[in-house]
């Protein structure tokens, strides 16, 4: 965007980023040149020159002025700084929209209402800025935490949302989570901490952390992102306190527990918080159960014998539907009674817990013990394909494998959760350390792991095909969201255990996956390190792990660095005669010149590419040139030969059903349309897009169809809606 100065008869960018890159050619530098100068990358300075990052007044005045050549053109100067601080004030009257909310808990919360209440109180207390819930396991502080979010919601108008955080084992992912569940633009994964920091600084919030004691070490991250929002809330959930300054702890206890030596009147009894649950959950299993003389003291006597412990209430309601409260009180104290005679050492509701865990254990057949065990080697949520690939390794066959699932979900050892039409089955996080015990006492563990490795890199190169070109994208984007925290444990594993070339081949297969998703960092990180450790791989491997990155560095900013990786991959498949790599690569290459104004090298590359697309037949490949060539013909204002090649484009995309395609060309039909004028036309193809890439979980082309929906909304007067978007 630009205006014309009468007085010189000439045009000045309107904005910041227009003119910092109009003075920084007048001064004859390159972005890295100027980047030099004032000590930044060069992705700081395009992203400075884009309008995507605020840029600091003083910083201006003390490197760029002089970089730049100013010290003697105060009305460019002025004209800067004044650009700059539209920039500043438009940035933080606008943030981030927060995506991540509070799901209502799957049960009823029984009990725990004079906790809830101080909880409550303490939450929206304005000295209380930090709480951590803390318990043993089974305790029901995620539970209890749920219900608080339901209970805030009014309280916190600009949001609350809950995050599970058991999936990670490493403290520095935390930020990056929470980055990701609340849906802010995918650059931020390049500083998650300043992301969140803008995000949150002006906004009445309160963030649920659940599961925080394997990442405690996140402490300082978080006592920084509270000390930069004032108004912050966090509540989290963890085994044990953070020890910071601003922490409030609450403990929570188990139920409340009936006095066998005293019992109340059936109706009294029936209102114990423990025995409440108790009841209710064998009434799930057996509806005609009712508390009667005969009954009462068995029932409250199991609640006594498993503390009052919710998740061991639980377990030993899944088998009502078997056994009399008699039976159960019967079985519950003999399993019970063993454990504590062997775990003396042990604190006597881990006791309990453990005794719960391991009565349902015992109750399983042999075949299903062993499926249990090897379960653990799964995280967050499974398939059951998946499953079989992994666990079978009698080669029991599906039907037998389900069975056995079904035995496990009875015994509310695993649960179902139904996905976009698609079974997962999941395991609490406390029983999967169970069962992982289970498993090393069975010696199978590297069997095993192997195996899921295997069955991961099936899994993410069968989606690399879907999400390049196909009708299913959504789906497989649904389905590897699912896994994604199995298949990050299987990288894990892949360097722990030295299987680097097939961890490399698996995070190779991932990097669209985590481009789409956003999450630039973590793809870089493990690409980057497995490049490192499998330096002998096979060349086409190491090629396309390679491309993978350059492609997340170039969506970064990092054009040198992207550039740098893409050449290393281009010859990598020229020497390995993979002329389908080869052609995808120099795509790539012309994607990332473009981008820093390299418009004929660009043109040169993918010139390079279309011919070997079409020697090969592969029409899609050639699609994915034609579509960079008509954002080319966009980038330099030629609109005719654009609109051309998009609507080329399009036409393919639809007869194939490729949304992601479909939703990228929209952008580009879009911007065509808004240059020329075409209001209407240009929202409604930005709309298009905006659809298609939410239904695919695809945030970056989300954000930047916002962000040009938000354009429009300008060019219409139409200022809150803009600023909303």
């Amino acid at each position: 965007m630009a205006t014309l100065n009468p007085a010189q008869g000439r045009t000045i960018p309107a904005t910041f980023g227009d003119f910092l890159r109009f003075l920084r050619r007048r001064a004859r530098l390159t972005q890295r040149d100027l980047a030099l100068a004032v000590n930044y990358s060069e992705g700081q300075i395009c992203h400075l020159e884009h309008n995507r990052r605020a840029p600091d007044l003083t910083t201006l005045v003390a490197l760029f002025v002089p970089a730049l050549g100013l010290e003697d053109a105060p009305a460019d100067t002025a004209r800067l700084l004044d650009l700059a601080a539209t920039v500043r004030a438009d940035d933080a009257g606008s943030p981030a929209p927060l995506q991540a909310t509070a799901p209502a808990p799957a049960t009823p919360l029984i009990g725990r209402a004079a906790q809830r209440a101080a909880l409550a109180a303490m939450l929206t207390s304005a000295d209380v800025r930090l709480l951590t819930l803390t318990g043993p396991p089974g305790v029901g502080k995620t539970h209890l935490a749920l219900q608080l979010a339901q209970d805030l919601s009014t309280q916190f108008p600009e949001g609350v949302s809950f995050i599970d955080l058991s999936a990670l084992s490493e403290a520095a992912l935390v930020l990056p989570t929470i980055v990701q569940a609340l849906g802010l633009a995918a650059e931020a994964d390049r500083d998650p901490a300043a992301a969140l920091h803008t995000a949150l600084r002006e906004r009445r919030t309160l963030l649920v952390l659940d599961n925080v004691e394997q990442v405690a070490d996140a402490a300082p991250q978080l006592a920084g992102l509270l000390a930069a929002a004032p108004q912050l809330r966090l509540l989290l959930t963890s085994r044990v306190a953070l020890r910071l300054r601003a922490e409030h702890v609450f403990s929570l206890a188990p139920l409340a527990l009936p006095d066998l030596a005293h019992l109340p009147p059936l109706d009294v009894l029936a209102q114990v918080d423990s025995v409440a649950l108790l009841l209710a959950r064998l009434r799930a299993v057996s509806p005609e159960l009712a508390l009667t003389p005969a009954n009462a003291l068995a029932l409250a006597a199991i609640c006594v014998r498993v503390d009052g412990l919710p998740l061991a209430i639980e377990l030993v309601a899944a088998r009502g539907g078997l056994l009399s409260p008699q039976e159960l009180l019967s079985e519950v104290t003999q399993r019970f009674r063993q454990l504590r005679r062997r775990g003396h050492d042990v604190p006597l509701r881990h006791q309990t817990l453990t005794a719960a865990l391991s009565w349902s254990y015992e109750q399983l057949s042999p075949a299903a013990r062993a499926l249990f065990a090897r379960l653990s080697v799964f995280v967050g949520r499974w398939r059951v394909d998946a499953i079989e690939a992994v666990c079978d390794l009698e080669h029991l066959g599906r039907e037998v494998t389900l069975d056995l699932l079904d035995d496990l979900v009875a015994h509310s050892l695993i649960q179902r959760h139904d996905h976009r039409d698609e079974t997962h089955l999941g395991m609490l996080a406390m029983v999967r350390a169970y069962a992982h015990e289970q498993l090393g006492a069975r010696g199978e563990s590297t069997t095993l792991h192997g195996r899921l490795l295997v069955a991961c890199i099936e899994l993410a190169e069968r989606a690399e095909e879907q999400l390049v070109f196909g009708a299913e994208q959504a789906l497989w984007m649904a389905r590897m969201e699912a896994e994604h925290d199995t298949v990050r444990a299987a990288l894990g594993w892949s360097v722990s255990s030295g299987a680097h070339a097939q961890g490399l081949r698996l995070a190779g297969a991932l990097w669209r996956y985590w481009y789409m998703r956003g999450m630039l960092c973590e793809g870089r990180r493990w690409l980057e390190q497995l490049l490192a450790l499998a330096p002998e791989g096979s060349p086409s491997v190491r090629a396309h792990a390679l491309d993978g990155l350059g492609i997340l560095a170039w969506r970064q900013g990092e054009y040198a660095q992207a550039e740098a990786w893409l050449d290393t991959a281009l010859a990598l498949y020229h020497g390995a005669r993979d002329r389908r790599g080869e052609a995808r690569v120099l795509s790539h290459i012309g994607m990332a010149a473009a981008e820093r104004g390299a418009f004929a090298q660009a043109l040169t590359s993918y010139e390079a590419s279309l011919p070997l697309y079409r020697e090969l037949g592969d029409s899609v490949g050639a699609a994915s040139v034609l579509h960079n060539l008509g954002n080319l013909h966009c980038q330099q204002n030629s609109h005719a030969p654009a609109m051309a090649i998009y609507a080329e484009c399009l036409a393919i995309y639809e007869q194939r059903g490729s949304a992601a395609d479909i939703a990228l060309v929209s952008l580009g039909i879009g911007a065509v349309a808004r240059d020329q004028g075409q209001i209407e036309a240009a929202g409604a193809a930005f709309a298009r897009s905006l659809d298609l890439a939410r239904s695919l979980g695809d945030e970056w082309t989300a954000g930047t169809a916002l962000l040009n929906i938000g354009d429009i909304a300008c060019d219409r007067g139409e200022g809150d809606l803009a600023l909303r978007h």
